[in-house]
């Protein structure tokens, strides 16, 4: 009889603990990261030189960066990528900067592929003279 209880208890515990562990792997699963890519321009649609460097932020945190190739980003290696480690970034709003200059907007989608064209109305990138600094316009 006492053999019966106690291997009624360990059945149970077994059970507790596989459903603690199973619950605890299933809640650290991340999500699916957010591709972006697009052009990046002036607002004469000059294109920018190569190595601009591109932030997304998400409420005010840095996520992800990048840096234009061919007047693009995200289209050449390595791919610009947000990612979700907390998978809890599905639906917040991506901006996307320049410097301190905002130049796009998007919304995360969990597994999304997105072109979004990036326009910076604050620099000229089609003076004869550049170098791939951003030349704050007049």
């Amino acid at each position: 009889m006492k053999t019966q209880i106690l291997r009624g208890y360990r059945q149970k515990a077994l059970i507790f603990i596989l459903l603690v562990f199973t619950l605890s792997f299933i809640s650290a699963v991340p999500g699916i990261p957010n591709q972006f890519w697009g052009s990046v321009t002036d607002s004469n649609g000059n294109h920018a030189p190569d190595g601009i460097l591109i932030i997304a932020k998400i409420r005010g945190q840095d996520v992800a960066a990048g840096l234009t190739k061919d007047g693009n980003y995200g289209l050449y290696y390595p791919k610009f990528y947000i990612q979700d480690p907390d998978n809890d970034r599905a639906g917040k709003t991506i901006e996307f900067f320049i410097g301190n200059n905002k130049v796009g907007e998007a919304v995360f989608e969990n597994g999304g592929t997105t072109a979004l064209n990036l326009i910076d109305n604050n620099v000229n990138w089609g003076s004869s003279n550049n170098n791939g600094d951003t030349t704050t316009s007049g």
